[in-house]
């Protein structure tokens, strides 16, 4: 289980109190779509997004479609989840 108190998800939380200029972080705060459209455009990656407010991607995921987000989401497993997660520069040429 992660570690929801750790200095970097500190780190997020205020990122993210500062970008949005938020009085405080509101772990509930991602299921509401305004917040949840203007936090995506501060830091888009689900994983840094479910990280700060102690829940799963998939339940960031499920917000976002309940909310009709638009958001790209990984290939759940296998060959395309592998390229997903590499880093950018793993595919030579691929620009």
């Amino acid at each position: 289980m992660p570690d929801y108190s750790s200095p970097a998800t500190t780190q997020l939380r205020a990122d993210l109190v500062a970008a949005l200029d938020l009085d405080s972080f509101d772990p509930s705060a991602y299921d509401d779509p305004e917040y949840l459209q203007a936090a995506l455009e501060v830091h888009p990656h689900v994983g840094d997004l479910a990280r700060a407010h102690c829940v799963a991607e998939r339940t960031l995921y499920r917000a976002l479609e309940r909310h009709d987000i638009a958001h790209e989401q990984p290939p759940k497993h296998g060959p395309a989840r592998a390229l997903w997660d590499a880093a950018p520069d793993t595919i030579p040429g691929d620009d």
